[in-house]
Parts: C-alpha cells; sequence; structure tokens
C-alpha cells in the first residue's frame, strides 16, 4: 500500500516537474492566482493534518503517519493540476521545490509508519523528527512564493523519545526541586536562531523535555537559585537523530563546580571520563542501552553556559556539539 502511494506520488511530482520545466502549452494564469491556488491546496494539507490527534506513543505512530501521508499524497496530487503563471520564474522554482520536499515527506512519514508497526522506535525518533524539520523547509519554501498556509503545524512535538535515543526521557529528579511548581528558568526557542552548516538539521525539542532539564539544573542549590534561559535541540544528519543537547545560560556567570550537584542526577552511577568536546571541559560516560552523554561547561571558572548531550556515540556527540555552536548565527 505504501509502496503504491509512493509510485502514484512520483507520477504526480514528475507531471508537476514536467509543467515547471515549461512543458504547458497555454498561456498561464497571473502570479496572484497562482499563490492562491498553492496556498489554498497548503490549507487543506495543514487543515487535515491538525485534525490528526498527535501521537503520544511509538504504538500511535502507524495510523497517524500512514494518514499524514496520504494527506501530503493528496496535497501533492493537487499540486500537479495547478495552472503555471505566465512570467513568475522565481515562484515557479520555489513551487518545484516545495513539491520535492512533500514528496520526500511522503517517504519520511511511510519510513515512519512502517517502524513504528516493527515497533522500531529509535527509528521512528529519527523519521519522526526529519518529518518536524522537513514541514519547516516546506514553510519556508511556501513562504517564498507567499503562501503563508504552508506553515503547519507540529505533528509529532509530543511524542515521548525512547530511552535507548536519549536518557532525557522521564525526569531524573524523583522529588520536585521546586515544590510551588514555578521557575526562575525561561524557555527559549533555538532551532529558528541557527544557520545549520553541512548536513545538520535541528529541531527544538518538547517543552517537557526541556522542563525535565530545568529540574536537572535545579538538583544543584546555586543553579536554582539563579534564573537565566533553557534551551534544546534535536540534531539530525542524513535524516538520523544522532544527538540532544540541552543548554542552561544563567543571567549571570555560575561557577563550574555547581555541575557536581547536577551530575549524580543523570550520571546514574555510570563511570565518568574526563573530556573536553569543543573546547568545552566536562565528562562523558556510557549507560547500559549505549548511550553517550557529555555534562560539561563554558570554562572551569565562572561559566555563561552549561550543557548536557546524549547521543549515539561519542563521535556523534562531538559532531553534534561542534555542529551546533559552529551554527550559531552571529
Amino acid at each position: 500500500m505504501r509502496a503504491t502511494r509512493k509510485a502514484v506520488a512520483f507520477v504526480a511530482t514528475s507531471a508537476l516537474v514536467a509543467a515547471l520545466a515549461g512543458c504547458s502549452d497555454d498561456g498561464g494564469v497571473s502570479t496572484e492566482q497562482f499563490v492562491t491556488s498553492v496556498d489554498r491546496i497548503c490549507t487543506t494539507l495543514s487543515d487535515g493534518l491538525a485534525e490528526l490527534a498527535k501521537p503520544t506513543g511509538v504504538d500511535q505512530v502507524e495510523s497517524v503517519a500512514d494518514d499524514a501521508s496520504q494527506l501530503v499524497l493528496d496535497a501533492v496530487t493537487a499540486l500537479k493540476g495547478v495552472q503555471l503563471p505566465a512570467d513568475s520564474s522565481a515562484e515557479v522554482a520555489a513551487a518545484k521545490d516545495l513539491v520535492d520536499e512533500l514528496d520526500h515527506l511522503i517517504d519520511v512519514l511511510d519510513d515512519a509508519a512502517s517502524a513504528a508497526g516493527d515497533g522500531d522506535a529509535a527509528t521512528v525518533d529519527a523519521k519522526t523528527a526529519e518529518f518536524e524539520s522537513g514541514r519547516a523547509q516546506v514553510a519556508e519554501l511556501g513562504g517564498t512564493i507567499g503562501a503563508d498556509r504552508c506553515g503547519v503545524d507540529p505533528l509529532f512535538d509530543e511524542l515521548a523519545p525512547p530511552v535507548t535515543t536519549t536518557p532525557v526521557t522521564e525526569p531524573p529528579v524523583t522529588t520536585p526541586t521546586d515544590p510551588t511548581g514555578t521557575s526562575n528558568k525561561t524557555i527559549q526557542p533555538l532551532a529558528t536562531q541557527l544557520v545549520p552548516t553541512g548536513d545538520l538539521a535541528f529541531v527544538d525539542v518538547t517543552d517537557a523535555l526541556l522542563q525535565t532539564w530545568i529540574s536537572v539544573v535545579d538538583s544543584s542549590p546555586t543553579a536554582q537559585a539563579a534564573p537565566g534561559d533553557v534551551a534544546g535541540v534535536e540534531v539530525v544528519s542524513g535524516g538520523i537523530l544522532m544527538a540532544r543537547i540541552f543548554v542552561f545560560l544563567p543571567t549571570d556567570p555560575l561557577p563550574f563546580e555547581i555541575l557536581d550537584d547536577i551530575g549524580p542526577t543523570i550520571t546514574d552511577g555510570n563511570e565518568l571520563t574526563g573530556d573536553t568536546i569543543n573546547g568545552f571541559p566536562g565528562v562523558t560516560w556510557t549507560n547500559a542501552e549505549g548511550v553517550t552523554s557529555f555534562l560539561g561547561a563554558q570554562t572551569t571558572g565562572d561559566a555563561s553556559y552549561f550543557l548536557y548531550a546524549a547521543g549515539t556515540s561519542h563521535d556523534a556527540l562531538v559532531t553534534a556539539i561542534t555542529g551546533l555552536w559552529a551554527s550559531i548565527a552571529g
């Protein structure tokens, strides 16, 4: 069924690519009419995806991804029939890229559905992260055309990641450090502020995971009393989730020694090795599931930021952390 759907999508995409290459015999429509048609199709897609129940576990992904894949296919098929403007090469080129990206998302969703059916949580995690990254690309391409409704809402942002990919999936702090339910930490978006290098892509982690990170940070009395910002991203390479990185930026620098308080909360008794990644001093460890983690800071003195990263290997951590800092704009 999924292979058939993909074959249909290929035919639809190929037909549109041929049209976009200038194989139409008619005189075209105005740019405004073209944009309106694309925006209408994006609205239908966006509304359809918004009606799907967001999955919260791997067991719910298969049906949602299947339904989403069909909706994207319907959008690609509809775009095939859009009449092109006579003289709007920039909009036409962006529309071709938009169709290519939507076509790619059909593959991603089908792969996520298949992995969910097999109970392959790690692949589900990677593919859903790739979808979220891809939908951001769709929004950007739609904006280039002027079709603002191509910016669809997240679909998998409530999906809890598997513990085999990163250990920060359940709060490691069993006793709340802030019984009032308030916090002096502010969650900040990060992915949109990055200019990715190489084949890396970044997706903001869920607020639920950032709340867990706040609990980890606040396990240090000094850090708990210090206001600041927190952020986190998933680092994807070639469509594969390689690491998650969490950062804490206190309003005023804090001593490196707060890591002595934070460490026991997440290292879980694993053997620690002194390490330096991207110039950041800290420690690394590998748990029983093979997840490698790094806890470090800007400097061994008073530091302006602290970070925790978990990845599939030490090499993945190095690539992810180095790539994140290289991607910070300005």
